[in-house]
This record gives C-alpha cells, structure tokens and sequence, in this order.
C-alpha cells in the first residue's frame, strides 16, 4: 500500500545554479537550474526571442484562476486525487497572487493559440507541486505538466480564458477607480503601470 505524498511549507525558490534537464515530446532541454519551467518554455525562449515586449504578467495571474478551477472540478470528477488538486492549488495560488512572476519570461511572440504560455504555466505548477510534495524538479512525477495540471485543456480555450479573466480585472482594479477618481485596488506589476 502506497501513501499519498504530504504537501510540505517550502517557501518558494530554488536554490540551484547552472542547468537541469527537462524534457518534453522532442526531447530533452538543458533550463536554468533556478527556475521552475520546464522544456517547452526554454524551447519559446530561444526560438521566440524577439523584441522587448513580454507576454502581460496580468495573463500569467489570471492563468492562476484557470489552472486553480480546472484542478478543482478535475478533483472533484474523480480524475485528480486530492493531494495532487491540493498541489496543484497552491502552486495556482501563488501564481494569482504574484509570487511567481519571475517564472514566466516569454515574449509576446508565440503561436496564434498561446501554446507557450499555457506550457509555461503548466510546467511552473508542476515543477512548484512536485517541490511542495518533496520530488524532483524536472522529473514530471508525481504531478506532471501535461497529465495533470494540464488534463486536457486546449491552449485554443485556457488562453483566451486567461485574457477575459485578466482583462476583467484590469477593468475592475484599475480602470474603473482610475477613472472614479480612486487609487487602483491592486499593485502595478512589474510590467504594466497604471500611470
């Protein structure tokens, strides 16, 4: 009988320098040791680094509540065990509430459908989950990327949702007391300024 693995207080971070293998589909790729993404987004780094203008950290935010709500219902439809939705859950969290926006360094440039931006949460999550249960970063076990913070989602439905989901709350945060006459409810981030 195998125990389910226990979610642990690990603060966010790393503590690793140079490189560690991460793999995908096309195989492996080295990625910097103290991050938590994975193959598919050091492949968008080097093929899509173009310019100076980064995906919106507000999309990365709202890709949070996509991933939490996707978890929860796949919880709750008997496909995710609770630890895993558990895992998965906090690691969304922390994304919601910024704590892990140097996690997510692509440009603006990616396929039409946002491919690289959903992998790159996918990858975070399950790199941060793994970290939370006291696995290997980059082994894709026990939570991996794709079978399960992804589970089935299409980057043709999350990205989109993601963009609604931000841009509703720039409207709700920031537009509309700006134009009340109020300070703005949330922090600006550290790409977009509300000035």
């Amino acid at each position: 009988m195998t125990t389910d693995p226990t979610l642990r207080d690990v603060p966010i971070g790393i503590d690793a320098t140079g490189t560690r293998t991460e793999f995908d589909s096309m195989g492996d790729v080295d990625v910097p040791a103290g991050h938590y993404w994975g193959a598919q987004t050091q492949r968008s780094l080097i093929h899509f680094s173009i310019g100076n203008d980064h995906m919106p950290i507000e999309v990365y935010h709202a890709y949070g509540y996509v991933k939490k709500a996707c978890a929860l219902v796949n919880q709750a439809a008997g496909r995710l065990p609770g630890w895993t939705a558990e895992a998965i859950v906090r690691a969304a969290d922390e994304t919601i509430a910024g704590d892990l926006d140097a996690e997510f360094p692509l440009y603006v440039w990616e396929t039409g459908s946002g491919t690289q931006s959903n992998m790159n949460v996918n990858e975070v999550l399950s790199n941060r989950a793994i970290q939370l249960v006291g696995g290997v970063l980059g082994s894709q076990q026990p939570v991996g990327p794709n079978d399960h913070v992804n589970m089935g989602q299409s980057s043709n439905d999350t990205f989109p949702t993601a963009m609604h989901v931000a841009a509703v709350r720039m409207l709700d945060d920031v537009l509309l007391p700006k134009a009340a006459g109020r300070p703005p409810r949330c922090p600006p981030s550290r790409r977009w300024s509300p000035t």
